[in-house]
């Protein structure tokens, strides 16, 4: 049916949130398989990167649900370490 709007959260593009941190992924994996037991219906991926001349790990939260995905993004900001000065 046209304009309807009974699903349009289901439709919605999934918002996303980046966190950076030296530290490699083996070293906080614990902490992302924590975070994903307790973060249910937000995606977790790690991508490895540089920033000048400096390794980083970009992790990547994703949820169609924004108030699970700041939830997240805050639990995992407060405890992950090596995250690069703003």
């Amino acid at each position: 049916m046209v304009g309807d709007t009974g699903n349009q959260a289901a439709a919605a593009p999934p918002l996303r949130r980046t966190l950076f941190t030296s530290r490699r992924e083996f070293e906080v994996a614990a902490l992302l398989e924590e975070m994903a037991a307790r973060a249910p219906g937000v995606t977790i991926n790690a991508h490895p990167g540089e920033d000048r001349g400096r390794t980083l790990l970009g992790i990547v939260l994703t949820s169609r649900d924004e108030g699970r995905l700041e939830a997240a993004a805050a639990w995992l900001a407060e405890r992950l370490p090596g995250q690069p000065a703003a």
